[in-house]
């Protein structure tokens, strides 16, 4: 079982148009899945719903359709986050994905 980064030795190799990287790693689904709940499940749990969304299809959903090699999304991902951080700076799209309440609170009896 192989996650991304996952190699021989500690290095950048070229990925298919970007810097892929190769880490010897040993494959730990804990540690590997703790920075998907950091990202992704807990900004959604505490409200911010509509960001994680625009976060993931824009971030690593399309670094997965742009390139084949896992080794290289994480550096596609960071080059493709410049312009969609700099698209939500002052824009419509930031008043799009703004979140007034948190929609938890209608179950929730506080």
């Amino acid at each position: 079982f192989n996650v991304p980064f996952c190699g021989k030795r500690v290095c950048s190799v070229s990925g298919d148009w970007h810097i892929a990287w190769e880490i010897p790693a040993t494959a730990n689904l804990v540690l590997y899945n703790m920075y998907i709940v950091a990202s992704f499940i807990m900004p959604f749990l505490y409200g911010s719903w509509k960001m994680t969304g625009y976060h993931i299809v824009t971030g690593p959903f399309l670094a997965y359709l742009t390139t084949s090699n896992p080794n290289e999304w994480a550096a596609v991902w960071c080059l493709y986050s410049i312009g969609l951080v700099l698209l939500l700076v002052k824009s419509p799209i930031r008043n799009c994905l703004h979140v007034n309440s948190w929609f938890w609170w209608k179950y929730l009896k506080v």
